[in-house]
């Protein structure tokens, strides 16, 4: 399953080890990502001319904040290894490699979950949640949306027509675990875009885009993701592709 590209910027990460306190350092060259929203920062980050760097001083701002904030998650670079612990768990590390690196955002939502970027593209998925304390690494092919309470996340994958499909994550936070509670991998050709959660966190606004084909008309519309006595699902259903009858939506996944 591919997961949404970050451009490379010249010279790549081939250089990721010669000098950490100098990479530590770099400035974004463009977009300025929001503090408290590491989802917003990482989508800027990709439209930087420069990504890797971008995410990379947003990984300090993260790590900065952490350690001047009262909260119980302590998260440090170590050179190539970035730490997430909470009291009375064992540390999560993560190690950068030659083929993979690894960059917190910050927190999500409430509690201790983190979000970190996996780099160079192309890595799938593109981010993780991390929850140090219950130890879980989660894959996210999209950045997570936490729901008013921050004890929801979705995440939505827009897709590209002939490369990758459009998809949605649903996660619900039980204690310390996250769980997938719905599960959308949308047909070919079909393309959806989170818009607002509700204010009591019991439904998602979704827009949705179906691309033009000799046997499909494009169309659009607005549908709902909602939490009803049968499960989470859509409301109305999703379209499905011209070619066939049914909708590809499932729930109750753990």
């Amino acid at each position: 399953m591919r997961g949404l590209g970050i451009g490379r910027g010249t010279g790549g990460w081939k250089a990721w080890s010669v000098g950490w306190g100098l990479a530590l350092a770099a400035s974004a060259s463009g977009a300025a990502p929001p503090k408290s929203d590491p989802g917003r920062g990482w989508e800027l980050c990709q439209q930087d001319t420069e990504p890797e760097r971008c995410l990379t001083r947003l990984e300090a701002e993260a790590l900065r904040t952490a350690r001047a904030s009262r909260k119980t998650l302590r998260a440090v670079r170590q050179g190539p290894q970035l730490r997430l612990q909470t009291p009375g768990s064992a540390t999560i590390t993560l190690q950068d490699s030659a083929a993979t690196q690894y960059r917190g955002l910050g927190p999500v939502g409430h509690g201790d979950s983190w979000l970190v970027a996996r780099l160079p593209a192309p890595q799938s998925p593109p981010l993780l949640l991390v929850s140090p304390a219950s130890g879980q690494q989660i894959g996210l092919e999209a950045t997570p949306r936490p729901a008013p309470d921050g004890h929801l996340l979705i995440a939505v994958r827009p897709g590209v027509d002939g490369h990758e499909a459009s998809t949605l994550t649903l996660l619900q936070r039980a204690g310390t675990r996250w769980s997938v509670v719905f599960r959308y991998e949308a047909p070919a050709g079909l393309h959806l875009s989170f818009q607002r959660w509700r204010s009591d966190g019991a439904a998602v606004h979704l827009q949705w885009e179906r691309s033009s084909t000799s046997a499909c008309p494009l169309a659009e519309g607005n549908a709902q993701l909602r939490d009803g006595p049968f499960g989470w699902d859509f409301v109305p259903p999703m379209p499905p592709p011209c070619e066939a009858a049914e909708a590809h939506s499932s729930s109750g996944l753990s």
